[in-house]
């Protein structure tokens, strides 16, 4: 005996805004609008992977969470059957509160095709939201391969190589006009940090470019010293460097080979 077709509402997922550690998340699950923000300390995207391939597996219930630093946000998935999941997503207040019967193919290409769009496109800005090497920095400016600009970089002297360093992964600090004293510095960054409204903590304080530091030795390296020291250098990630994933590199076989297959289901297409 052949189970009824059970009606579900359609998932819609967009990812924007990637910035500052921070990546907006539109959901829409039927006429229902949510707006998430995913962030890169506590980074969600594993888990929404992990998520996503335990369902694959047929398990009755499943979840996961996503933490907007404060306020946290639970996705759990219970089977049924005929490709349907009930779908709750619950903050726990009312806020956000989402429980509904959707299409489980439906669901994990909204959830996972979304994320590999927003990963190729423009929107997503790896330095505002991964853990990213000057390696990989140089390589997203300069569409040369990488052992041609090791042997241009290896000829440059050590200030030269400070430049270009500069110039890839600017980064700036702090200081006050007239003061050296340490101490009194990071308590200045401490009332900043605490009072940053108060102009008062900026008198006299001025943003100094930062120089990378290359060992005093350098110059006096021979070409194949200096091209294994640079190699190495460049594995550093970049001044402003978050730790999240990087999009671009997450992918589920399991997950695509499910969506790669041929659509039967009449309502979904």
């Amino acid at each position: 005996m052949s189970l009824p077709q059970e009606s579900y509402e359609k998932v819609n997922v967009r990812y924007c805004d990637c910035n500052s550690g921070w990546i907006h998340m539109d959901l829409s699950v039927g006429d229902k609008n949510i707006y998430l923000r995913l962030s890169e300390t506590f980074d969600p995207i594993p888990d929404l992977i992990n998520w996503m391939e335990a369902i694959l597996t047929d398990v009755m219930e499943c979840a996961f969470e996503i933490d907007e630093e404060g306020n946290k946000v639970k996705f759990i998935s219970e089977r049924r059957w005929n490709e349907r999941l009930l779908l709750t997503i619950d903050s726990g207040d009312v806020r956000i509160f989402i429980r509904t019967v959707v299409h489980r193919r439906q669901m994990l290409s909204a959830f996972y095709s979304g994320l590999k769009n927003f990963a190729d496109s423009e929107g997503y800005i790896p330095e505002q939201w991964a853990r990213v090497t000057l390696e990989e920095k140089i390589k997203s400016i300069i569409s040369q391969d990488f052992n041609s600009i090791l042997d241009e970089l290896v000829q440059m002297s050590s200030d030269k190589l400070k430049k270009f360093l500069f110039v890839v992964d600017p980064a700036y600090h702090l200081e006050w006009e007239g003061i050296n004293d340490s101490s009194w510095k990071i308590l200045k960054l401490y009332d900043l940090t605490m009072d940053p409204d108060n102009k008062d903590h900026e008198k006299g304080m001025v943003s100094l470019p930062s120089e990378w530091v290359i060992d005093e030795d350098y110059d006096s390296w021979s070409d194949e010293e200096k091209k294994d020291y640079i190699a190495d250098y460049l594995k550093h990630p970049i001044d402003a460097c978050y730790s999240g994933g990087d999009l671009k590199k997450i992918r589920s076989k399991e997950i695509e080979a499910y969506l790669s297959e041929n659509q039967t289901d009449e309502d979904i297409k």
